[in-house]
């Protein structure tokens, strides 16, 4: 059964009252169940993360397949793993000037949303991986970007660790003209 954690003042917090105070005893910590046996022992890391994409440039009206793999180098546990495909068109509107300063304003319309969040599950040592399909809606515009406007796209990937950092990276997809 657990025990509870040992808390005892040191002598600096003694000396120094705006310090903590607190030193963890390291012999009464215990470890939770999922890392009870001896090869669960080590501390949990952030999984690197690695993206392929089929095809590499998709065109509206197709399937994009996303697979992430990702490469724990330690048990960790995970909340979910969120993957998500985004188009957003950015579109110039008007010019805004209060005097001193003149802005170019722009407006945004979100073109297509589209996700898969994964069940809480556990990484082992390795690499564990994860697939999605996006279908593509046939009336999305290809990408481009100039002074007037843009149409991008962005695959967006978060590996939720549980009281640890996460994992999120961003990658820009370009949609070609079908």
């Amino acid at each position: 059964s657990p025990r509870p954690v040992r808390c005892r003042m040191n002598e600096r917090s003694r000396e120094n009252p705006r310090s903590t105070g607190i030193e963890v005893s390291s012999a009464a910590l215990t470890l939770p169940s999922y890392a009870a046996s001896a090869n669960h022992a080590r501390v949990r890391s952030r999984p690197r993360l690695s993206v392929y994409l089929t095809p590499n440039q998709p065109t509206p009206g197709t399937r994009l397949l996303a697979r992430v793999v990702l490469h724990s180098r330690s048990p960790t546990p995970i909340d979910f793993v969120d993957i998500g495909l985004t188009g957003v068109e950015r579109r110039y509107s008007h010019t805004s000037s209060d005097g001193k300063v003149t802005r170019s304003v722009f407006k945004t319309h979100t073109l297509v949303a589209l996700a898969l969040r994964t069940e809480p599950t556990f990484l082992e040592v390795g690499e564990s991986e994860y697939k999605a399909a996006f279908d593509l809606p046939r009336e999305l515009p290809p990408s481009h970007v100039d002074d007037m406007g843009s149409v991008r796209y962005r695959l967006r990937v978060h590996v939720s660790v549980p009281w640890w950092p996460d994992r999120r990276e961003e990658y820009e997809l370009v949609v070609r003209p079908p």
